[in-house]
């Protein structure tokens, strides 16, 4: 008997277990997610796996969603989104209770969620369906796709997730965004929390430049019937998921005789480079006469800084760093990344950098940025980009960022000479930074 109650025990359980009502699950358990309100829309569905979310609006003539509430864990936040990118948006209006979200021309908007570091965690989809409508055969049309939409299947809600790549308007889905939606290159640049585009290095963006273009591009010159022919090789290299730069020999050589050799290193930054081949390269500004083994500044081809106007409190880096020592004790190799918040009068608002002069292994550095002051000296440093910038007192408005990395911090200032000067060489040849992701981080000082 004891033998059957036993068993009547266990099936009672697994009976309780199974009948349970599914929406209990903790479906959401990985999700700093949890719920939403809207004043005039009533949420049909939500998705987790594709972080999507159906509604349905109260009334067909509705030119805004007014949102009640949103929730989620303790450390997040939610910011409507300002683009259409579905990775990483540029932020908009902090969402809170009474924020009045424009839907006249659009169908759906997306929201970020930060994380407690104010990284952007998740990005959600939201979608809506109208009521039902008899006045015309057009409305009952639309009525019957509402019904539809507004029951359907977890399926229909992972098409509304894919679907997510479709622009957004931000006129019109933001009703306090004055900016516009940021292309691939250039910001939205009045939104509270602005991301680069191309941070994650799966492709080069326009709104970096770099002097690789330039290193693989052969050039000459003619000098009183002398040929001279300048060599190089490229220095950045697209992996799909990174960029490396590396540190490589630019070379001179006329009447088939090797000439002098400088090093050059991989520059990546924000902003364009205008040489167009390794001449401009081993020496800057060249016109005539025998080319000079003397240093070439390249940074006078280059344009350093983009629009930009948030004001983060940190960056992340992912990255790994080859390090290969040169001879120069004055400029020794050494690998460097930093990002300098500028005004319109050319002051450095904040500033901050990695710089290492041993190898890395592949590592996320965060580093926060100093507003009114310079404790790692980077404007005295003589690192390319900042020769043009005074120490500001971190009060005044950001009206562009210069963000650079370098395979070698110093050998922007190409230097060489003849056979056997390598001591010369600002920069190690052959190393090689290689960079995986970049984040801007917000907090206080936003």
């Amino acid at each position: 008997m004891r033998y059957w109650n036993f068993l009547f025990a266990i099936g009672f359980v697994l009976w309780i277990a199974c009948s349970e009502d599914s929406s209990t699950a903790p479906e959401n358990a990985e999700s700093l997610f949890s719920s939403i309100e809207f004043e005039n829309g009533i949420v049909d569905s939500v998705d987790f796996l594709n972080s999507a979310i159906l509604i349905s609006l109260e009334n067909a003539n509705e030119d805004s969603l007014i949102l009640k509430s949103v929730l989620g864990s303790d450390s997040a936040k939610f910011y409507l989104a300002a683009d259409a990118d579905k990775i990483d948006p540029a932020l908009g209006s902090e969402m809170i209770s009474g924020t009045k979200i424009l839907i006249a021309d659009t169908s759906e908007f997306s929201f970020a969620i930060l994380d407690s570091k104010n990284r952007i965690a998740e990005v959600w989809l939201v979608k809506w369906t109208l009521p039902n409508l008899s006045s015309s055969a057009a409305e009952t049309s639309s009525s019957s796709e509402s019904s539809s939409s507004a029951n359907s299947s977890s399926s229909e809600m992972a098409q509304s997730s894919e679907s997510a790549g479709e622009a957004l308007s931000s006129s019109s889905a933001l009703e306090s965004s004055s900016s516009e939606a940021s292309s691939s290159s250039e910001l939205a640049s009045s939104s509270s929390f602005e991301q680069l585009p191309g941070s994650d290095f799966n492709a080069r963006d326009s709104f970096w430049g770099t002097t690789s273009d330039a290193m693989a591009t052969e050039g000459s010159a003619t000098v009183l019937g002398t040929s001279y022919s300048f060599k190089s090789e490229a220095n950045l290299v697209e992996n799909g998921t990174s960029i490396a730069l590396s540190t490589k020999a630019v070379s001179c050589s006329w009447l088939f005789i090797s000439g002098g050799w400088k090093m050059a290193p991989g520059i990546y930054f924000t902003g364009s480079y205008s040489g167009s081949s390794a001449r401009d390269i081993y020496v800057q500004g060249y016109v005539s006469g025998t080319p000079s083994t003397e240093s070439s500044d390249i940074t006078k081809d280059m344009e350093f800084g983009k629009p930009f106007q948030g004001r983060p409190s940190a960056f992340e880096l992912t990255y790994s760093y080859s390090h290969v020592a040169n001879e120069s004790t004055e400029y020794p190799q050494r690998s460097l990344a930093y990002v300098i918040l500028v005004s319109a009068e050319n002051a450095a608002v904040a500033l901050g950098a990695i710089s290492d002069s041993e190898s890395v292994e592949l590592t996320t550095k965060t580093v926060a940025l100093s507003y009114g002051s310079d404790p790692e000296g980077i404007l005295s440093a003589g690192y390319a980009g900042t020769s043009d910038l005074t120490l500001g007192t971190g009060e005044e408005e950001v009206a562009s960022i210069r963000v650079l990395f370098s395979s070698s911090a110093f050998a922007h200032l190409v230097s060489g000479g003849v056979a056997g000067s390598g001591g010369n060489y600002r920069g190690g040849e052959n190393s090689s930074l290689t960079l995986e992701n970049f984040q801007l981080i917000y907090g206080e000082n936003e």
